[in-house]
C-alpha cells in the first residue's frame, strides 16, 4: 500500500441539478469531464517539474465525485502543498460552474489501480466527505493530525458545522480567491426547500465570515 493524501469530493444536490437538467445531460457530463481534464494536464505540468521526481499524484472520477490521490516520500510538505492546490482549483472551476463541492482529505494508506481503491485513507475520507453541510473541502482527523507541522497557508481553522456534529478542523480557503458572487448559485438552485437549505446558508455564512 501506499500512503499520502486522499480526497473524496462530490457536487451537493446531483440528484436535483440531474432532475432539473433533463435534456441538456451531456452538458453537466461534459463540464465534470472538463474540469477532470483540466485537473488531468496541470497534474502531468507538475509531475514533469525537475526535482519532484517519485511523486505520484492523480484524479478519479466516478459519477459526481472526484476523488484526488497523491504520494510523495521524499517531500511530504511539498505534497500536501500540490494536493492543497489541486483540491483549491477542483473547488474553484466547479463553482464557475456553478456547481456546489463538498469533500473531505484524510491520510493514509490505500492501495488503488484503474478504477477501485481500497485503505483506511479512503474509507475515511469516503465517511467524512458525505457528512458536510456546505461548500467545504476538509481535514478529517487524520489528515489534521499529520499537517500539524506542515505549512497550512491554503486552510483555515474552522468549527465546521457537519450533518451530525460540529467538528474544528482546518478547511480549505477559497473565498479569496472565487471571484463570480455566490448568490447567482443561491437563486439559480432556487426554490432552496427546508431539506437543502442548511448547505447553502451554511456557504453564505462562510462568505460572509471577516
Amino acid at each position: 500500500m501506499k500512503q499520502g493524501f486522499v480526497t473524496f469530493a462530490d457536487i451537493m444536490g446531483w440528484k436535483g441539478i440531474w432532475l432539473k437538467n433533463q435534456g441538456s445531460e451531456k452538458q453537466i457530463l461534459q463540464d465534470l469531464l472538463d474540469i477532470k481534464e483540466i485537473l488531468d494536464l496541470q497534474i502531468e505540468s507538475i509531475k514533469n517539474t525537475d526535482g519532484l521526481e517519485g511523486l505520484e499524484v492523480s484524479i478519479k472520477l466516478i459519477s459526481d465525485t472526484f476523488v484526488v490521490f497523491s504520494n510523495y516520500e521524499a517531500d511530504l510538505e511539498k505534497e500536501f502543498e500540490i494536493h492543497s492546490v489541486l483540491v483549491k482549483e477542483l473547488t474553484l472551476m466547479a463553482l464557475e460552474k456553478k456547481l456546489m463541492i463538498r469533500g473531505a482529505t484524510s491520510f493514509g494508506k490505500y492501495l488503488t489501480n484503474d478504477m477501485s481503491f481500497v485503505g483506511p485513507a479512503i474509507d475515511e475520507a469516503a465517511s467524512w466527505h458525505e457528512q458536510a453541510e456546505s461548500v467545504s473541502i476538509f481535514l478529517s482527523p487524520t489528515a489534521l493530525l499529520k499537517v500539524n507541522c506542515l505549512n497550512t497557508s491554503y486552510w483555515q481553522d474552522r468549527s465546521l458545522e457537519l450533518k451530525k456534529m460540529r467538528l474544528n478542523t482546518k478547511v480549505l480557503d477559497w473565498k479569496e480567491y472565487y471571484k463570480s458572487d455566490f448568490q447567482e448559485i443561491f437563486y439559480d438552485n432556487s426554490p432552496i426547500v427546508p431539506e437543502i437549505s442548511k448547505k447553502y446558508l451554511n456557504t453564505l455564512e462562510y462568505l460572509n465570515a471577516k
